[in-house]
């Protein structure tokens, strides 16, 4: 690895830091680091997750207090969360390896616009006429509903569209990961 690739992992991998420590989103930064750097979508995808998720639970100790202002949002978005997390999970280890490749420009656009909108968002949920007898999180969960139905969909849809006997892209990661750890 060259003075430069370790310099762009640094630059990266900092600045995903900050931006996870202050509202998330560090992967806009290490994955396109890593795909620049030679890693496949699919591998860049799980390395830049688990890289990060150091610095997500320091983020949540040390914001422990103000986290546990909001003991009503951790109760409302933990499943929907894990879910999600899950049925992505599956997801990228059923897709395509040159699929996901396609696909992953619009996601991190995708990902980009939210939080491009998420101030408009979260005051759309605290309108007046969005609280209700919940305490407000009629919002929150036609998110959460509407997040999960869409991700269901597009999933039946890719298994409808799935010539029998194609591969997955869980060997291609597998074996990323086994070169990776073997140091090839």
């Amino acid at each position: 690895m060259t003075a430069g690739q370790i310099a762009v992992l640094l630059a990266s991998s900092a600045g995903a830091g900050v931006m996870n420590a202050m509202a998330g989103g560090g992967t806009i930064l290490t994955y396109p680091a890593l795909l620049l750097l030679g890693e496949t979508a699919i591998a860049a995808n799980a390395t830049s997750t688990v890289a990060l998720w150091p610095g997500a639970a320091s983020s949540l100790y040390g914001f422990r207090k103000e986290v546990g202002e909001h003991r009503e949002w951790l109760k409302t978005l933990f499943l929907p969360s894990l879910a999600g997390g899950a049925a992505g999970a599956i997801l990228l280890l059923r897709t395509p390896a040159r699929s996901f490749e396609r696909l992953a420009p619009f996601l991190i656009l995708f990902a980009t616009l939210l939080f491009l909108l998420q101030g408009a968002v979260a005051r759309w949920a605290r309108r007046p006429d969005t609280e209700q007898a919940d305490g407000g999180n009629r919002g929150r969960w036609a998110a959460a509903r509407s997040g999960a139905r869409t991700a269901w969909r597009r999933a039946r849809r890719r298994r409808r569209a799935r010539p029998p006997g194609s591969t997955s892209s869980a060997s291609a990661c597998t074996g990323a990961t086994s070169a990776r750890a073997s140091g090839s």
